[in-house]
């Protein structure tokens, strides 16, 4: 053990100040090298088109390093390729730009957060129709230009149908002020359902209602567990949001939970998630030393290998009208 006889006061002299080493005697402390190692955090996303013309394929790669040190060899250069036995493979990009290689939600905004890495590099997929379905399982292989090797495994997860859900080319709207239920049936191997929601033209309605609110809210409705079929629309979406909004944004998010207001138009993205995302994402119990991810892509680096299935449905708030999409469904408000 690095320190003497009282470990404890030791770790928490940062918090408690020098008293707490009181009758503690330091031994000589060596500080091991800190160890290089790549991760690679890929996503794949297969999104079922309501006009029937298959399913969309995006996929993204984003590989960075532990550490940032001039020696350091560089990831850019590297062969990032993710194939299927019977069905090919697809070779991803290098981009120039590494804000490219975060995949939008409801095509709107970034699923990977924080800040990226300094020394990181995104690689894309260049085409745009799937040649992967659903429950296909996929291997990752990634090769570094100093001839490292990552590799991993996922099992997509199956069909995700929502069901007695009433659209018209993947459109359909909702009576002012009122909500819905998101109802689907289970995908085979999916572990999570997560939907996120682009909310636009909400300036005008909620200024009529004395509340100052920006015109686009991008919001989260989560149901993480995977015997959860069921989710409302909006009631149920911005309770994560809720305690890091400002005033203006918390004073929307109460007033979506009686529904969707007249003239505003949301994109609603519904998704069915791999065990490999689930075991990334989720926290494990009390860790003094953060947040624990079990990875899913091994060999010379770490880090995650995930696939999702989609739906995407275009929601608008209004009365009956010419023009307008059908019902979505009852009202549940």
């Amino acid at each position: 053990m690095p320190w003497g006889g009282c470990p404890r006061a030791a770790r928490w002299a940062g918090a408690l100040g020098a008293v707490a080493l009181a009758g503690c005697a330091l031994i000589d402390v060596q500080i091991a090298d800190l160890e290089d190692v790549i991760i690679a955090e890929v996503q794949v996303l297969l999104t079922h088109e309501w006009n029937g013309d298959g399913i969309s394929f995006e996929a993204g790669a984003l590989l960075h390093r532990t550490l940032q040190r001039e020696e350091t060899p560089t990831l850019r250069g590297s062969t990032v390729v993710i194939s299927e036995p019977t069905k090919g493979s697809v070779r991803l990009e290098e981009r120039r730009d590494v804000e490219e290689c975060v995949i939008p939600n409801s095509q709107s905004r970034d699923t990977i957060p924080g800040e990226l890495a300094p020394n990181a590099v995104c690689y894309r997929a260049n085409i745009t129709v799937s040649p992967f379905d659903p429950g296909d399982r996929l291997s990752l292989k990634i090769t570094t230009p100093d001839g490292r090797v990552l590799v991993g495994r996922s099992l997509v997860p199956g069909a995700f149908d929502l069901v007695e859900l009433d659209e018209e080319d993947g459109r359909c709207r909702l009576d002012p002020d009122t909500n819905y239920r998101f109802q689907w049936r289970f995908a085979e191997n999916a572990w999570s359902y997560l939907a996120d929601a682009r909310l636009e033209g909400l300036r005008l309605p909620m200024a009529q209602r004395g509340i100052d609110s920006p015109d686009t809210l991008y919001l989260l409705g989560f149901a993480i567990d995977a015997e959860d079929s069921t989710l409302v629309f909006s009631s149920e979406f911005g309770i994560f949001e809720f305690f890091a909004a400002t005033d203006e944004e918390r004073d929307v998010i109460r007033e979506l939970r009686r529904g969707l207001p007249g003239g505003v138009r949301a994109t609603l993205a519904m998704a069915a998630a791999d065990r490999n995302w689930v075991n990334w994402e989720r926290g494990g119990n009390f860790n003094p030393s953060g947040e624990v991810r079990i990875p899913s892509v091994f060999r010379d680096g770490t880090g995650v290998f995930s696939t999702t299935t989609r739906r995407v449905v275009r929601i608008w708030g209004t009365e009956l009208r010419p023009g307008t999409p059908p019902l979505c469904g009852p009202d549940v408000s």
